[in-house]
């Protein structure tokens, strides 16, 4: 009985030092100045082991440069990605191209990130499956803020997809299929055909 009791009195702590902690970041974000993001203060550079999207998100700001080229991003060879990948050092940031109107950016890190649940991750080679057959792929990176990867197949073609543990939502043009074939014109006009049937399984290695 008593170790009942205690076991709900710490609930009841890790309860209140959960909001506490939350009513302080809501705090922080209400009084964010453009000159400092929230990812710039030290409650969230102090504290280890937060995942760079949560950093990214934290330091996005609307109208401001976010160290993005301007400049279309050129997909390598599917013979020469991990070579490509190695040499960015997860840095990249760039035009994947226009979509509707509006840039669509890519975080070319190789991964996506994704829940406590893949305890694999999704990142690196990968298999790419359709009702036709399948292909080998490798997983580029991922849309900037969004859970959907873009992935290279072994037949040169650009496709995305959004795992069920990616820690953020799809792209919402993806209008709730999980993947979708992209095609880039030479003006960097994107054109989208959803693939409800297409699966991609991340083997978590590079």
């Amino acid at each position: 009985m008593e170790a009942e009791e205690r076991a709900k009195s710490r609930e009841t702590e890790i309860r209140l030092d959960s909001y506490r902690k939350g009513r302080h970041a809501a705090l922080l974000i209400c009084k964010a100045s453009i000159r400092e993001t929230i990812a710039d203060s030290f409650p969230v550079r102090g504290q280890p082991g937060i995942p760079k999207i949560i950093t990214d998100v934290l330091s996005y700001v609307p109208g401001r440069d976010h160290g993005f080229e301007d400049k279309l991003w050129t997909i390598p060879a599917f013979k020469d990605v991990v070579m490509y990948l190695a040499k960015l050092e997860g840095s990249l940031k760039m035009v994947l191209g226009n979509y509707e109107g509006e840039n669509v950016y890519v975080i070319a890190d190789g991964g996506v990130e994704t829940n406590a649940a893949d305890e694999d991750g999704f990142y690196g080679k990968c298999t790419i499956t359709l009702e036709n057959g399948s292909l080998d792929g490798y997983c580029l990176g991922h849309l900037f803020l969004k859970g959907t990867a873009i992935i290279l197949g072994e037949d040169e073609r650009l496709y995305v997809y959004t795992p069920d543990a990616s820690l953020d939502l799809e792209w919402p043009p993806m209008d709730e299929s999980i993947g979708a074939t992209l095609e880039i014109d030479s003006d960097g006009k994107i054109a989208l055909s959803r693939r409800p049937d297409l699966e991609v399984v991340s083997f978590a290695d590079w």
